[in-house]
């Protein structure tokens, strides 16, 4: 089974780096690179947007709320925050110029 997520990670990672290429080439449209940029900025994101404990989370957020508690993670959930929102100004802004 260990064999087979390898496998699998490494044909992720080629079809990954394949998104990243088309980036670069002009003939791709923006709209496409747009798709492409989302993709490959998921793939390398610390945050798991989709898991299987989702419910789970959202129990505890809701359980640490009614219990008065304040969130740990809000200074790096802000500079993620803020990367992501830098790196697609960035792209907007370099398809806008184009």
């Amino acid at each position: 089974m260990a064999e087979k997520i390898s496998e699998k990670t490494k044909k992720m990672l080629v079809h990954i780096y394949a998104l990243f290429l088309a980036l670069g080439d002009r003939r791709v449209p923006w709209h496409a690179k747009a798709v492409a940029a989302i993709t490959v900025g998921y793939a390398f994101s610390p945050i798991d947007l989709i898991t299987e404990g989702l419910m789970n989370e959202l129990r505890l957020k809701v359980q640490s709320m009614t219990d008065r508690e304040k969130p740990t993670s809000w200074i790096a959930g802000a500079v993620v925050v803020s990367i992501w929102a830098l790196a697609i100004i960035a792209i907007v802004l370099k398809i806008i110029r184009r």
